[in-house]
């Protein structure tokens, strides 16, 4: 596979995976007013959870800024579920580590750049 020009490679690290149950949920976003708007996201993996460190590849995303947002699946459902407060019931994370006050944080906050050539890495902390 030829590597697009103005292309760059995205590593992730997903760290404190409490368990191997199901999957985790990994979004890339653009700039949106909410990570929760699909029309925002660009490209997304669905990978085996594992207790521990989980790391996903992306190649070839078009150099830019972008944002992840990804969730613990635990049971398998493909939804993020939350209980009555609005508050998530499964482990959640963003890039840069970025949180928010009663909902995701800011796209500024958890935003980073993705070079013309080359590879970035972000590493995220479930939270749970």
């Amino acid at each position: 596979m030829h590597k697009q020009a103005n292309a760059g490679d995205l590593t992730v690290t997903l760290e404190n995976v409490a368990n191997a149950d199901s999957a985790l949920l990994v979004g890339v976003h653009t700039k949106s007013a909410d990570f929760s708007d699909d029309a925002s996201r660009v490209t997304g993996q669905m990978q085996a959870a594992k207790a521990g460190k989980v790391t996903v590849h992306f190649k070839n995303l078009p150099a830019g800024r972008y944002a992840i947002a990804l969730f613990h699946d635990a049971n398998g459902n493909g939804k993020l579920d939350s209980n009555r407060l609005g508050i998530p019931v499964k482990g959640i994370g963003f890039s840069n580590n970025a949180t928010g006050s009663f909902g995701p944080p800011a796209f500024a906050k958890a935003a980073f750049d993705v070079p013309a050539d080359g590879t970035i890495t972000q590493s995220i902390k479930l939270v749970y």
